[in-house]
């Protein structure tokens, strides 16, 4: 049940739409001991002669990332001045269209907005106090010692893995070396198996007239999500070995049981057959006992099972549900297999001569 569960959070958290664009995105961060403006855009621009490749953005960290940069910020909220966490991501004006991060109200970063223009999502402006998106338009924020003016609102997006809630949000167009040093490179939907290969390839060409004494290392984009649950991944690769072991021990408990109890009644076996019983009768007959032992079985862990999945999915600030179809499942597949093991045994029972049954005892 619990191996069910975890996959199914895992799925849940892998394929639930989290406000951004994931597929098709390439991430290159460029060399710390090369952060110079001119060689960024040299090699931006060698970018966009690559036919399949659709856009390019300089920024920094993805929309959800391990390396999130969150600082304090104040504003002026009905006379008194609030102060509130803030995650700050940068990026041009691409940056939003490669994440397809939607735009609810205002208009997206331009290169002049480096001078204070920032976008904000619905988290921040409810924190500003804003029910209507429109008239956070133009409201001003102290961040970092600066004072910047908000120009659009996003919807909220998962700044990380579904652990962590949503926080207050700004993205902007800062300028400088070191606001530039990732690049965020959207692919073109491929119309060939090896697309993406070529692109990967033409992008490593770029990346050698632009920085030919560093070698060239990349990540998709959706990788990185899949990062975020490495131990999630470990923990049901654990449950899958755990679930299996089991299984096989009580499999071979089973089948003891079922040689043991076929053996104690094989009297009763010739003479039922003898008058006149069939062979799937006596099958229901001597299968009784153990799957009503597994059913017992089954409603027994059902309550620890419900108590360690309730448990372990509270560490997830957005979750699945625990659903019905999770312990259904897993009962009809314990009775499968138990029916499987003890099957055979009580087959072969059912189907001895009723006369060397009666002549051994």
């Amino acid at each position: 049940m619990c191996t069910f569960f975890v996959g199914k959070q895992i799925y849940y958290a892998l394929n639930k739409n989290l406000g951004y664009k994931k597929d098709a995105i390439l991430i290159i961060e460029t060399p710390w001991q090369n952060q110079s403006m001119q060689v960024q855009y040299f090699f931006k621009e060698k970018l966009k002669q690559i036919s399949l490749i659709g856009q390019v953005s300089m920024g920094l960290d993805a929309p959800a990332s391990e390396n999130n940069n969150i600082t304090k910020a104040s504003y002026n909220a009905g006379g008194h001045e609030t102060n509130v966490d803030v995650l700050i991501k940068s990026g041009d004006e691409n940056y939003t269209k490669i994440y397809d991060l939607k735009i609810l109200s205002g208009r997206n970063l331009t290169i002049a907005d480096t001078i204070g223009g920032v976008l904000i999502n619905t988290k921040l402006a409810h924190e500003l106090g804003v029910k209507n998106y429109v008239n956070a338009i133009g409201k001003e924020i102290n961040v970092e010692g600066g004072r910047c003016s908000v120009i659009g609102v996003i919807a909220d997006f998962y700044q990380s893995s579904l652990h962590d809630p949503i926080k207050p949000l700004i993205i902007s167009t800062r300028g400088g070396q070191y606001s530039n040093r990732i690049f965020h490179i959207a692919l073109k939907s491929q119309s060939g198996n090896n697309d993406w290969n070529k692109a990967i390839v033409g992008i490593q060409a770029a990346w050698k007239q632009a920085y030919p004494e560093y070698d060239f290392e990349y990540r998709f984009f959706d990788d990185s999500i899949s990062h975020f649950y490495e131990g999630e991944h470990k923990i049901i690769k654990l449950l899958n070995w755990a679930t299996g072991l089991s299984i096989f021990i009580s499999c071979l408990g089973l089948l003891g049981l079922t040689i043991y109890t076929t053996n104690q009644r094989r009297k009763e076996i010739s003479i039922r057959k003898v008058m006149g019983a069939t062979t799937i009768q006596l099958m229901v007959m001597l299968s009784k006992q153990q799957l009503m032992l597994i059913l017992i079985a089954f409603f027994i862990a059902v309550p620890f099972a419900w108590m360690a999945m309730n448990k372990w999915v509270q560490s997830f600030n957005d979750r699945t549900a625990i659903s019905l179809w999770i312990f259904a499942i897993s009962g009809g597949c314990v009775l499968i297999i138990g029916l499987i093991v003890s099957g055979y045994q009580t087959l072969r029972a059912a189907m001895v001569t009723p006369s060397i049954n009666l002549r051994a005892e």
